[in-house]
């Protein structure tokens, strides 16, 4: 549900679309023209694994065709939002395909091999979106629009849950564990806190779930012994707080090391944990 780039450009409650700024869309009169990425407008989401610009393909101007998509963001991101169920929770980077002629949307689809958000039915829905778009005239080798002008664009959008799991522990105590492994832990696990996100917003308590959580939790031989909210968290929800606790509890963390450097599975640690929802 978060995003950053440069300049945050786009946010909404729950869940975000942010678009990754691409570089300026070539295009030749077939729409083959190759372009070439500006390598500047590269981005990273705050809540999930980095992303890269997708080359985009023809003449549109970037700006003009961002200022063209940005009012169907919302729509997208409803797509994406009727989309997540328990059962199917994603988040990551979906590619749209465009082509266009004159100010008009000839073929509009989304490329499932490289999008890394894999719903299939936010796919379906976004490409309807598409469609309805007004996308802005391609320009020709002149520099001049040209309404007879193809571009094909290739462009990518970030759907995120907007979980951030920070750049790891707070603070630690105890035998000692690798900060870099528990972020880990957290990172690959923080779909499930997507559910609880889902019930928080079924519940129509999105505001109450934001804000900072701040967790303690026990660890020893891997397994969690203990988890309660810090008095720093700002999130006001009992309900989703006590889920995110409940999921906390399932995780597996490594071994912390004794003073020789081999696993020690009895000695226990405890970890303060700060996270961010966007609710």
């Amino acid at each position: 549900m978060s995003f950053r780039v440069s300049a945050r450009m786009f946010a909404l409650p729950l869940l975000a679309v942010v678009p990754l700024l691409a570089a300026e869309v070539g295009a030749k009169p077939e729409g083959k023209a190759e372009a070439k990425p500006d390598t500047k407008a590269s981005a990273k989401p705050s809540a999930s694994a980095s992303a890269k610009p997708v080359d985009p393909g023809g003449k549109l101007n970037r700006e003009e065709f961002e200022a063209a998509l940005r009012p169907y963001l919302k729509d997208m991101n409803d797509c994406y939002k009727k989309a997540l169920k328990k059962d199917a929770i994603a988040e990551g980077d979906v590619i749209l395909v465009i082509e266009t002629q004159g100010g008009k949307i000839l073929k509009a689809d989304t490329d499932r091999s490289v999008s890394t958000m894999k719903l299939e039915d936010a796919h379906k829905c976004i490409v309807s979106v598409i469609k309805k778009m007004k996308p802005p005239v391609a320009k020709n080798a002149d520099g001049k629009h040209d309404p007879k002008i193809k571009a094909v664009v290739r462009y990518p959008v970030e759907f995120s849950l907007g979980i951030d799991v920070g750049a790891g522990p707070a603070k630690a105590s105890g035998a000692k564990l690798d900060h870099d492994k528990v972020k880990n832990v957290f990172f690959v696990n923080k779909i499930e806190f997507g559910r609880c996100i889902l019930d928080a917003r079924k519940a129509l308590k999105g505001e109450k779930a934001a804000g900072k959580l701040v967790l303690e939790v026990g660890v020893t031989g891997g397994a969690v012994t203990t988890v309660k909210p810090l008095p720093e968290s700002t999130v006001e929800d009992k309900e989703f707080k006590d889920c995110i606790q409940d999921a906390v509890k399932k995780f597996k963390f490594p071994l912390p090391k004794d003073a020789k450097g081999n696993d020690d599975p009895k000695a226990p640690s405890t970890i303060v944990y700060p996270m961010e929802f966007l609710g």
